[in-house]
């Protein structure tokens, strides 16, 4: 995803590390995000400056992980920065027990870019919610934080979008607690 917006509805997701990457604005809605390797990153989000218009936002989604994964729970981050204006929301989501307490890594040990970062969270679920571990530079985002990675208020005018395929029921569910490795999209 270099530039421009993009919006992905009910689609499945599968990667190693930082398999979701790029300048974009992205928009992710009711998608099924599956690690298949542990002790990786999910997005490797990059803005060039603070009014760089990109970011990911996940709303509604299944964040999980595949049977390749193995048993290393709890190693898989969310995402880390590729620059230090990254931008990425999780809300509304499911994030299962591959996801780290930490949630969040920085780029490296040499150059975090964490700085002015903005890694948010806001009413997921899960074995790998939000937990007091998290990484100092994520936030939990409160109703009013969150208000602007709205599907419109992120991307703008929705005028483009089939909005019938958009609101289609995926076919598995998003708060499924039971072990994510058995479900399949």
């Amino acid at each position: 995803m270099n530039q421009g917006v993009q919006v992905f509805s009910n689609s499945y997701i599968e990667g190693s590390v930082d398999f979701i990457w790029g300048y974009s604005k992205a928009y992710f809605h009711q998608c099924y995000i599956a690690s298949n390797t542990p002790n990786a990153y999910i997005t490797a989000q990059n803005r060039k400056t603070s009014s760089w218009a990109g970011g990911f936002i996940f709303d509604t989604c299944l964040v999980t992980y595949t049977d390749s994964y193995g048993s290393s729970f709890g190693s898989t981050s969310l995402g880390r920065p590729w620059s230090q204006y990254a931008l990425v929301v999780y809300k509304n989501s499911y994030l299962d027990k591959h996801i780290s307490a930490a949630g969040w890594a920085v780029w490296s040990s040499s150059t975090p870019q964490t700085s002015d970062v903005l890694f948010g969270e806001f009413n997921n679920t899960g074995p790998g919610n939000w937990t007091s571990s998290r990484a100092s530079f994520a936030k939990e985002l409160t109703e009013s934080e969150v208000a602007p990675y709205s599907l419109g208020s992120f991307i703008g005018s929705t005028s483009w979008l089939d909005m019938k395929a958009y609101n289609y029921a995926p076919s598995y569910t998003i708060g499924d607690s039971t072990s994510s490795s058995t479900t399949t999209p």
